[in-house]
């Protein structure tokens, strides 16, 4: 029985070498590189992975696919380049896959913060379906958030994945702008523009309700500065929203009257 790890990457060479190094036991490393203009690609092949080069396209569920695609394992482990497997995690999805009672299995995944793990304010266990057969799952290609789909028998395992989400604020500052427009744009296709009642609900209303919600109620303070930048982050993306279909609907207008 063979294991591939499968990944995606896009300027990670400050990361993905310990998430590499994680899973040295796997049969097959495949990394789907999303035009890196750092050392990514050398660091992957340096631990002997399979590097596919591939347009860094805003829909990353195609080339995490590809990634998949690519494996020749009986069983696939995917993961971000920012996710981590820790030896109790391994030794227990081992002992699982040798079981056979399940067809996919979802990790706890516990995400940090400037080195923080975060665990309340409703973000652990956060499951995520990271362990499958091959060729029963895939991610659907229809928003950026789009968990692995698929048919099979699921386990839960107890051992978290570790996700390095926000490792320095240089980076909470490129995701928070990454995903705010990513949402963005996918509520501009859908017809959505601005308006009173967006204003009042992406600017007001949604940053009042998460804060109440996971800051308060989901007992979010309880991890102390990491749970205030989780928070406040979280409702900066609903008005960096706002303020990108203010931006194009006005660009729009602008050129109708040119």
């Amino acid at each position: 029985m063979k294991l591939s790890v499968a990944m995606l990457a896009h300027n990670e060479e400050k990361l993905i070498g310990e998430t590499l190094d994680a899973v040295s036991f796997a049969d097959e490393i495949v990394v789907v590189d999303a035009e890196s203009t750092d050392a990514t690609a050398e660091i992957c092949r340096t631990h002997k992975a399979i590097v596919i080069a591939r347009p860094n396209i805003g829909m990353l569920n195609t080339n995490k696919n590809i990634a998949i695609d690519a494996c020749h394992g009986d069983w696939i482990l995917y993961l971000d380049a920012d996710e981590r497997v820790t030896p109790e995690s391994r030794e227990e999805f081992f002992r699982a896959m040798d079981e056979g009672k399940c067809d996919a299995f979802l990790f706890p995944r516990l995400n940090h913060i400037l080195g923080k793990g975060m665990r309340w304010g409703g973000v652990y266990p956060d499951y995520q379906l990271r362990l499958f057969k091959r060729g029963m799952y895939r991610f659907e290609e229809k928003h950026i958030h789009e968990r692995l789909a698929g048919t099979g028998k699921v386990g839960i395992l107890k051992h978290p994945l570790l996700h390095e989400t926000y490792p320095t604020a240089d980076m909470l500052l490129r995701k928070l702008q990454f995903n705010a427009r990513f949402e963005a744009e996918y509520a501009w296709n859908q017809g959505v523009r601005p308006s009173v009642g967006l204003a009042w609900k992406w600017l007001f209303w949604k940053p009042f309700i998460r804060t109440l919600e996971r800051y308060f109620l989901k007992l979010g303070f309880l991890d102390g500065f990491a749970g205030v930048t989780s928070c406040v982050f979280d409702c900066m993306n609903f008005v960096m929203r706002y303020l990108y279909l203010v931006e194009w609907e006005r660009k729009g207008k602008k050129e109708e009257r040119t």
